[in-house]
């Protein structure tokens, strides 16, 4: 690949700055309680200046970042605009790996967006804002939706 990324005219390897080692690990943390040690003690000692985000803090001490994911109203994005104010400094550091708004009483996300949707979502993204020392960045969950919603 080194080769290949030369041809197309880049000399120099990317500077690779975060690792995410699983996903949705939140849903069964049995095996997660042994996988991320293992990866993390063996990838941090080879690569020290990579942080390593863990999906959970469930069963795992306190790794250097967490990725969230979240699905939730519209009304909790506005409640919890302040949500990441809240969280002990310095670490862990947090990814918020999904975000969107889902309306009440439904277990799908929307299939298009609403204004109420739009706003609430612009006003958590504020709060990454204001935290951005211990936010490293916010990944919005439908930016590449098909509208069929097939996979």
């Amino acid at each position: 690949m080194g080769a290949l990324r030369k041809h197309l005219g880049r000399s120099q390897p990317f500077e690779i700055k975060y690792i995410k080692i699983g996903n949705e690990d939140f849903v069964a943390t049995s095996s997660y309680s042994y996988r991320w040690p293992a990866f993390y003690n063996a990838l941090s000692r080879r690569y020290p200046n990579i942080t390593f985000i863990a999906t959970t803090t469930t069963s795992i001490p306190t790794p250097p970042a967490v990725d969230d994911h979240d699905y939730p109203s519209s009304q909790f994005f506005i409640d919890n605009f302040r949500r990441y104010e809240k969280i002990p400094r310095p670490k862990p550091k947090v990814l918020i790996g999904e975000f969107a708004t889902r309306e009440a009483g439904s277990s799908d996300s929307l299939f298009y967006p609403t204004m109420r949707g739009a706003i609430a979502e612009s006003v958590y993204r504020i709060g990454f804002e204001r935290n951005s020392y211990i936010i490293i960045g916010g990944c919005y969950a439908p930016v590449l939706q098909n509208v069929q919603s097939t996979q």
